[in-house]
């Protein structure tokens, strides 16, 4: 908490990116394709103009507790013993997402690089790199995230050769499954742009010079470019038969392009992903560490860091890792997952403005 005031505009701006590329963006081809069908570029461009609105919402509530974080302004707006489940609810939603993509990734990894790895090993490897950076202050952290903001222009350069088998035939007539339709693929594009709601907590850390709405904004609208680019080359390489029987369509794609100096450059884009994979960790470990640390009243979050760490080893491992269990936990979260990005934050707004609380 003694590091408020610190970020800069390029390091929030390179926290908020990273954090919401996640784990969503291998399958979301298919999954808004799905039900949108050849309109699910559309679907992307929809949900990035949704999260901005639900954006907006955070960035006023958090702007008239400008030196607290929701875990320090939460009781004050709704009182100590409502506020302490709030912050509980919070801290949960938080390790679940942590959990959530731990998961998933390790089921990717499974079934296209580490066959034979044991789920265990795979899961205190990965969390174990989150853990490292996890622990340390939010400065120490954000010089990581400054540094990997150039992960995320490689992942656009990685895609590039598939345009060579670009086909516009498959998104043609613009328009084709309906406005219904198209609503409907916003659900599963904003499932997968998560991360934006870590401003309810990571707004006192950004210095008062780069408090600016245009810095989340920008960052919201890089994000809503690079799903869309990716959902339109990859909807436009498989026609609409293929990409239905593809589970991982980007991984697919990539596979079946091979160069003299890069022969699996499907396996390099892994690589590079998995820093974002890191990077969503490190951050929501982070703040779910520091409300944990409220909770219990300790004064540094390192400690907590590593419990959490256990906590979520020890979940997985008892966890059901077939595809219908995995299945099951994404719907839960993603449908939970409303509640803390919209109902929670609209609420406490207008408990604000009704009770006219605001910080120092």
């Amino acid at each position: 908490m003694n590091n408020k005031g610190i970020l800069t505009w390029w390091a929030t701006f390179s926290i908020l990116v990273q954090v919401q590329i996640g784990i969503g963006i291998l399958s979301l081809p298919r999954d808004v394709h799905h039900i949108a069908k050849g309109d699910g570029w559309i679907s992307v461009l929809f949900a990035g103009l949704s999260i901005q609105l639900l954006v907006t919402i955070i960035w006023l509530l958090a702007t008239r507790f400008k030196s607290q974080t929701l875990y320090e302004f939460a009781p004050k707006l709704v009182g100590k013993y409502l506020g302490s489940l709030i912050n509980i609810a919070y801290s949960i939603y938080f390790l679940s997402m942590v959990f959530l993509t731990t998961l998933l990734f390790t089921d990717i990894l499974k079934r296209w690089v580490l066959f034979k790895t044991p789920h265990l090993v795979i899961y205190v490897l990965v969390l174990g790199v989150a853990y490292y950076l996890a622990k340390d202050n939010i400065k120490v952290i954000a010089r990581f995230y400054t540094f990997t903001a150039m992960f995320v222009i490689l992942l656009i350069f990685i895609l590039v050769p598939a345009l060579v088998s670009f086909d516009i035939r498959f998104v043609l007539p613009v328009g084709q499954t309906g406005i219904g339709n198209i609503a409907k693929g916003i659900k599963e594009v904003t499932n997968s742009m998560l991360g934006f709601e870590l401003l309810l907590v990571l707004f006192p850390f950004i210095d008062e010079r780069f408090r600016r709405y245009s810095i989340v904004v920008a960052a919201n609208a890089f994000v809503t470019i690079l799903y869309t680019l990716i959902v339109l080359i990859t909807i436009t390489v498989f026609s609409p038969a293929e990409i239905k029987l593809i589970p991982e369509p980007v991984l697919y794609m990539l596979k079946s392009f091979q160069f003299d100096l890069v022969e699996r450059i499907d396996l390099l884009f892994i690589s590079v992903w998995f820093v974002s994979i890191v990077t969503t960790l490190v951050m929501y470990l982070y703040v779910a560490s520091l409300g944990v640390t409220t909770i219990f009243k300790r004064k540094s979050h390192a400690p907590m860091v590593g419990w959490c760490v256990l906590l979520i080893i020890a979940v997985l491992f008892f966890s059901n890792k077939d595809i219908y269990g995995i299945v099951n936990y994404v719907r839960v979260i993603s449908n939970a997952s409303y509640l803390f990005i919209f109902v929670l934050p609209l609420l406490l707004l207008f408990l604000s403005f009704i009770r006219k609380e605001r910080g120092k």
